[in-house]
């Protein structure tokens, strides 16, 4: 019996924990491809969070914590260990004056309409993003000049072994598409710091940057979003267009026709697929420009 195999018999009695063998992973990410999942458990509430970040230390199998799956690529063969999730009970949001406490699991966007309902401004450059909250700030999400990370004040989560964390913002390095928390860490919560304005200043803006974003990316397709990371003082998209690269094609994964860093699943695509587009892409830039592309999505061994 593989490890996983053991440590799904131990958490099927843990209370708080939902447990599944050999889910798809293509039908919990974005793009829509990958195979099975050994074991894929939800944490229902913080009792069962700490069971199984217990659970998964005292074993040793291997794991990974997901979020909305919007930036994630698995490979074919799937995931021979857990893939952890947050159940609903991770999804609360809260305003406190001007700050606003959200669960990891929430999604970003009901966020953004959560804080416009209240008139409180700062994350309007990030509407559009898709993803959960706790995926937002681990990869310090942000468009147009603005990031998540400016906006944190606070974190709550939990260690490998279920002990409980705070973070303030000086604690946690952000950087391009990357943070830093030190150990690592569960996200639960999000505390952010943001400003009173007006509502429909706020909805306006949001308005704008979604239509502008409808009109430049290919939403009509599945896709992890931008799959490269802007090398510095350059766009990745730019390079890939100058390198002839729009509208390549292996198998059903295609180099976006509108956008050149999304790479979109015309239908049937598997993981091999996109990974070899991927592949292509990076070498024929680095070919042309002497660039080499960095992955802002995540590709999960």
């Amino acid at each position: 019996m593989s490890g996983a195999s053991s440590l799904y018999r131990t958490l099927e009695n843990v209370k708080g924990v939902t447990c599944r063998q050999g889910v798809p992973l293509s039908s919990l990410t974005s793009f829509g491809v990958g195979g099975p999942v050994a074991v894929l458990a939800v944490a229902e509430n913080t009792e069962g969070l700490r069971n199984v970040l217990r659970s998964i230390a005292d074993s040793g199998t291997k794991w990974f914590m997901l979020g909305a799956g919007t930036n994630v690529i698995f490979h074919d063969d799937g995931f021979d260990g857990v893939v952890l999730r947050l159940g609903s009970a991770f999804a609360n949001t809260e305003r406190d004056g001007s700050n606003v406490r959200v669960g990891a699991s929430a999604l970003l966007s009901d966020t953004l309409s959560f804080c416009a309902e209240h008139s409180l401004s700062g994350l309007e450059r990030l509407a559009g993003i898709p993803g959960s909250v706790g995926g937002a700030v681990a990869g310090n999400a942000g468009a147009y000049g603005a990031t998540i990370g400016e906006k944190v004040q606070s974190l709550r989560g939990f260690g490998e072994r279920g002990a409980a964390r705070r973070l303030e913002s000086g604690d946690v390095h952000f950087d391009y598409r990357y943070a830093d928390f030190g150990p690592p860490i569960v996200l639960t919560e999000v505390e952010l710091s943001l400003e009173e304005g007006k509502r429909e200043a706020i909805v306006a803006e949001m308005e704008e940057i979604v239509k502008r974003r409808r009109e430049r990316q290919p939403y009509e397709f599945p896709c992890a979003g931008s799959v490269f990371k802007n090398p510095p003082e350059m766009k990745a998209a730019r390079l890939i267009e100058q390198a002839g690269l729009k509208g390549r094609k292996v198998g059903g994964a295609q180099v976006s026709d509108k956008h050149a860093n999304f790479i979109v699943n015309r239908g049937g695509a598997s993981s091999s697929d996109v990974l070899s587009l991927i592949d292509i892409v990076r070498e024929e830039v680095q070919s042309r420009f002497s660039v080499s592309l960095q992955l802002e999505i995540k590709v999960v061994q």
